[in-house]
């Protein structure tokens, strides 16, 4: 079995109990010494490439969501003008 190592945490706040947070907030940890380890033994490009890559995901999700609400109001402007 392979051993890993988190080197970064992303968690997005669903529910709270103190009203300095709200939902859908998102917050990262990390250790600085750990990620200096990573990039000393291996180099920072995988790292690198895989925060890329969620970057896209997170473009490509925002752009789809935003084309469905167009959409969405495309459709709800029609219905309104048969009204």
């Amino acid at each position: 079995m392979s051993e890993t190592r988190e080197l970064i945490r992303f968690t997005a706040i669903t529910d709270f109990e103190v009203p300095m947070y709200h939902i859908g907030e998102v917050d990262f940890q990390y250790s600085t010494e750990v990620l200096t380890d990573h990039c000393e033994r291996y180099g920072a490009d995988e790292l690198l490439n895989m925060l890329g890559f969620m970057q896209h995901l997170v473009w490509e999700i925002k752009l789809s969501q935003s084309k469905a609400d167009m959409a969405n109001s495309a459709q709800a402007d029609t219905h309104q003008d048969k009204v």
